[in-house]
């Protein structure tokens, strides 16, 4: 009987456990639909509005490409993940892509007032290229903001205010206008990816700190980035210095920063060009992911592709892991029980938990408590049976088994499919993976292939799929023409392994298996 009454104790500690371990797995789930824990996330199943409740945001850095994503839900699971950008269904109506406000310095120094007309060119550069469906606002700071042009994506409205620049004033106080500049976005209920972009020297006068910046930045959902134009001779030890500290202020934001020095012109463009670059592989490679069918609680795992460093055009994958919940109402529905584990939170609170929590815990004690009880009295009036009867009698009396299986069960096995071919860039040897039977090559980020170049068409060509598991290649009357080994093509045209398919200026190689 000793050992029933020590049996017993553990019960009730058992479910005393139990009664306390709820509240936190709430909590730890919560913690879990974002990754990373701090900063911006690149992956968030609990976005804030206006991304759709049920939805997660997936937000690619700079540089970084979105490879593949799956899950953990069970093969018979009815639902399956979307991944959908402006325009597509599942997409919220009336939400723009992305939202930029451009805050350019204008206080004057008497060598920046000589050399602002190139300084201007590289700005107008800049604002051309953002995307045409980009929502674009510009504001001027010295030792005030002044705004220049509102939200639009009326691209020739927006250039007008760049021809218009001038300098004028005094002072500069960047991280004052930065943070000013972050609560103006931070208001725009419009718009899914919002960006601060600084265009100044680094030349802080004021006493704003960029840690205010990151934290303002961060609370807000504002990727931060910086454009350093810098006016004074090659190598100055101001510039290095101007550089630092706009780079700070891009800290926790997932932004990008890029120094270009005037005195170099060519290379001033070309590091105009490579921000953008930046910038447009953000917007390329983001957007939502949406449930289709009864979705379940999964684990959701998107792999991005990481630049590695000192080696252009090769990337490391990188595994990006969050727990998916469902919540009532959103795209495809939900149990009544996920809906109120999301909702878990609001209410009245007991002890410093939600009162749902600890009545469900309560309720799950009192429960397993009454099992326990029936397994004691049972094993009582068995007295003295035998190890294998006490447990042939748990067992069918409804008891509780507390062995443990000899091995847990395999997770879920997700289904993993290679491209049947790529498209490799000639300039940067990029591999783009020809996915389906029609694959739609462009440089609107809607196309399974995006290619961010000038000479690119926003929807170029088409490829598709041959029966024989060939590829055929059309032009979709391009402004540039579509190419297969340096022939102009009009019409539907057969392309083999090794053959050179150039869309405008980009060249790329077929290459099959």
């Amino acid at each position: 009987m000793g050992s029933l009454r020590s049996f017993g104790l553990m019960a009730a500690a058992l479910a005393m456990a139990a009664a306390i371990a709820l509240p936190v797995s709430a909590q730890d789930k919560a913690a879990a639909s974002r990754a990373p824990s701090t900063g911006l996330a690149i992956l968030d199943c609990k976005p804030a509005a206006p991304a759709p409740e049920g939805s997660c945001l997936l937000r690619v850095p700079p540089k970084y490409k979105r490879h593949e994503m799956r899950t953990t839900a069970p093969a018979d699971a009815d639902f399956e993940f979307n991944f959908v950008v402006a325009g597509d269904k599942g997409f919220p109506p009336d939400v723009a892509m992305s939202g930029t406000v451009v805050l350019i310095d204008l206080s004057p120094q008497r060598a920046r007032i000589q050399q602002f007309s190139k300084e201007k060119a590289l700005i107008r550069r800049f604002v051309e290229g953002l995307p045409e469906d980009e929502l674009v606002a510009i504001f001027g700071f010295n030792e005030s903001l002044e705004r220049l042009a509102d939200f639009t994506q009326d691209r020739d409205e927006v250039l007008k205010a760049v021809d218009a620049l001038t300098l004028r004033g005094s002072n500069t106080r960047i991280a004052t206008f930065a943070k000013d500049a972050i609560r103006l976005l931070k208001q725009r209920d419009d718009v899914l990816l919002k960006q601060l972009i600084i265009i100044s020297d680094g030349d802080e006068e004021g006493i704003g700190a960029a840690a205010e910046v990151n934290s303002a930045a961060v609370d807000a959902n504002v990727s931060v980035s910086s454009l350093g134009i810098f006016w004074r001779a090659f190598g100055a030890a101001e510039n290095a210095k101007g550089m630092d500290y706009l780079r700070s202020l891009t800290a926790g934001s997932m932004g990008s920063s890029v120094m270009a020095q005037l005195s170099r012109p060519t290379e001033a463009e070309t590091a105009v060009d490579d921000f953008l670059a930046d910038l447009q592989s953000v917007s390329a490679e983001s957007g939502l992911i949406v449930p289709s069918g009864t979705p379940e609680p999964a684990d959701l795992i998107v792999v991005i592709q990481e630049p590695k460093i000192g080696s252009p055009g090769q990337y490391n994958d990188q595994e990006i892991r969050v727990q998916y919940t469902p919540v009532a109402g959103a795209a495809g529905g939900a149990d009544a029980a996920d809906a109120d584990d999301a909702g878990a939170g609001s209410g009245d609170m007991i002890m410093g938990y939600p009162a749902m929590w600890v009545y469900g815990a309560a309720g799950g004690a009192v429960l397993l408590l009454a099992l326990i009880g029936g397994l004691i009295a049972v094993l009582s009036r068995r007295g003295k049976a035998t190890e294998d009867e006490v447990e042939f009698a748990a067992e069918s009396e409804g008891g509780i088994a507390f062995d443990a299986p000899e091995s847990a069960p395999a997770p879920a096995k997700t289904e993993q499919f290679a491209p049947p071919a790529y498209l490799i860039r000639a300039d940067s040897r990029e591999k783009l993976p020809l996915s389906g039977n029609r694959i739609a090559v462009g440089r609107a980020p809607t196309n399974a292939v995006v290619l961010t170049h000038e000479s690119v068409s926003r929807v170029h060509a088409e490829l598709f799929r041959n029966r024989d598991g060939g590829y055929s290649v059309t032009d979709m009357d391009s402004l540039n023409g579509t190419y297969v080994n340096d022939r102009k093509i009009s019409g539907p045209t057969p392309v083999s392994n090794g053959d050179t398919i150039s869309f405008g200026r980009v060249k790329t190689k077929l290459a099959l298996p």
